[in-house]
């Protein structure tokens, strides 16, 4: 592995290392007026295909064309690659990652809900400029100032591409369809977002069953049943229950079929309205009727 401290990428002077991920390494960075900046470095290598890189590198490029209007996203200042190594340059963020918070009791239930309704708005923004993110996690979520979270990482692709992608991502993250290797649109990256979320409030995966390599990890995502949250996180209500459970429906046509609704039913639970619509029954007691028929379920 090649030592990047103290060298210089397309005018940037490299720092230390803040960071490491599955396929780079993110160091303290300035550019020539000393400004800071963080810089991810991916090196080439046989084991890894250049697709995931390009994929990697056409995301940072596509982002930072929308970084102005979806305001929450970790802005891109360059992006491109050498015979060695690709790279991208970014603004730096000093709160770390959402990883930190996910098992930080000091956090607040309604801080960690604020937290997950800015990054649902952010997703949705995202959303309707026509891009997938493709691997949403808790690691590329980067906290600002105060635990604002911000976007990062975008595995690309335009929804132009006949509305599918074919992915590459993060197996415990992944949604049924992308895991099984078919083909994606949003519904994957709500789903993702269900997890990571599920995640926040409970500190655990969302699934009865756990695995220790990718594709036990792949199989469980796939088959494995969903444990109610409030058996987790017991200070978790009802309304709260039922926006998880509909966020991580295995088939995409029994999800929120917007991250828009999703922040909606976000907003009204904050501020402690009700999320029922069309039914004497609450959200969460008609999808447990469905989903966990026969069974009490605690909310």
């Amino acid at each position: 592995m090649t030592e990047f401290t103290g060298l210089s990428v397309d005018g940037y002077k490299i720092g230390e290392v803040i960071g490491k991920g599955g396929i780079g390494t993110v160091y303290n960075t300035t550019d020539s007026s000393g400004r800071d900046f963080a810089i991810k470095i991916m090196q080439i290598n046989p084991f890894l295909e250049a697709s995931v890189l390009d994929a990697v590198i056409e995301g940072a490029v596509f982002s930072s064309r929308i970084s102005d209007e979806c305001a929450r996203i970790v802005k891109v200042h360059k992006a491109g690659k050498t015979p060695e190594f690709y790279y991208i340059v970014m603004d730096f963020m000093g709160g770390g990652t959402l990883e930190r918070l996910l098992n930080d009791k000091t956090v607040s239930l309604n801080k960690k809900l604020e937290i997950g309704l800015s990054l649902s708005r952010t997703i949705e923004c995202v959303h309707s400029k026509g891009l997938l993110h493709g691997d949403l996690k808790p690691s590329n979520i980067l906290l600002g100032d105060e635990d604002v979270p911000y976007l990062t990482d975008f595995y690309y692709s335009t929804l132009k591409k006949n509305n599918r992608i074919l992915p590459q991502g993060t197996p415990r993250y992944m949604s049924p369809e992308q895991a099984m290797g078919l083909f994606i649109t949003t519904s994957s990256d709500i789903y993702s977002f269900g997890v990571l979320f599920y995640e926040l409030l409970t500190g655990e995966l969302p699934y009865e069953t756990s695995a220790s390599n990718i594709m036990g990890m792949i199989d469980t995502v796939s088959k494995s049943a969903i444990v109610p949250p409030s058996r987790v996180n017991k200070h978790l209500d009802d309304r709260i229950c039922a926006i998880l459970l509909k966020l991580l429906q295995k088939k995409p046509e029994d999800r929120y079929p917007t991250m828009r609704q999703v922040s909606s039913d976000l907003k009204l639970c904050i501020s402690g309205k009700g999320i029922s619509s069309g039914s004497d029954k609450t959200m969460f007691e008609r999808i447990k009727d469905r989903f966990f028929p026969g069974k009490s379920v605690k909310s």
